[in-house]
């Protein structure tokens, strides 16, 4: 039997969003302590620890990301890796039943602004991203990759005409 079987995993790029979050947070927990500790004393103190746990366990870990595309015969899954430690699948598809995998920007994919977009790539400017339009449950979704060389292979390998290179 000749089963195959891709992995991929892809970092998010730091946006300037990200590095204002954790600032105000970091802010947030200093402002607290400082402004707090003399006004109401011990209360702000647990308070400000509070926040920084909260920060440090929830917040931060979840502007950390990655995502990892892995393909096994034609079953293709779409994981979320926060802080790489806590891995979340999102979604799994068969590629067989796909509608349409296309280059971002193709006049294929002009449709996909009435379905819902997920995009899961580095956000780099000069990334190859690749939409992939299908029936996830009862719902028409377009998710934005960005797959390698032998990811690429498979999908044209299982969806056949579906996939349109230009």
């Amino acid at each position: 039997m000749n089963d195959t079987f891709y992995e991929q995993l892809i970092a998010r790029k730091s946006t300037a969003w990200t590095w204002v979050v954790r600032i105000l947070v970091v802010f947030g927990v200093l402002a607290i302590f400082f402004v707090g500790l003399p006004l109401v004393g011990g209360f702000a103190f647990i308070l400000a620890a509070g926040l920084a746990f909260l920060a440090y366990y929830v917040i931060f870990p979840r502007l950390n990301v990655e995502y990892e595309y892995d393909v096994a015969n034609y079953d293709m899954g779409i994981s979320i890796i926060y802080n790489k430690a806590s891995r979340k699948e999102k979604f799994s598809f068969d590629i067989r039943e796909v509608e349409l995998i296309a280059p971002k920007g193709s006049p294929k994919l002009y449709n996909v602004n009435s379905m819902k977009v997920h995009d899961f790539t580095s956000r780099e400017d000069n990334a190859k991203v690749y939409g992939i339009v299908t029936s996830i449950g009862s719902q028409k979704v377009c998710l934005y990759l960005e797959p390698n060389e032998k990811i690429l292979q498979s999908l044209k390998d299982w969806a056949g005409a579906k996939m349109y290179m230009a």
